[in-house]
């Protein structure tokens, strides 16, 4: 796990079992797209 994005979730709901997934994002691509792309998985 990363704890960049592990620790704060783990901290803000400790009983939940979220599934997560951590993308790097792509400098040349704008909000909208990033977007979509997360709803797309």
């Amino acid at each position: 796990f990363d704890h960049g994005m592990f620790v704060p979730l783990k901290i803000m709901f400790p009983e939940a079992e979220i599934p997560c997934v951590q993308l790097s994002l792509i400098n040349n691509l704008d909000p909208e797209s990033h977007f979509k792309l997360g709803k797309a998985l």
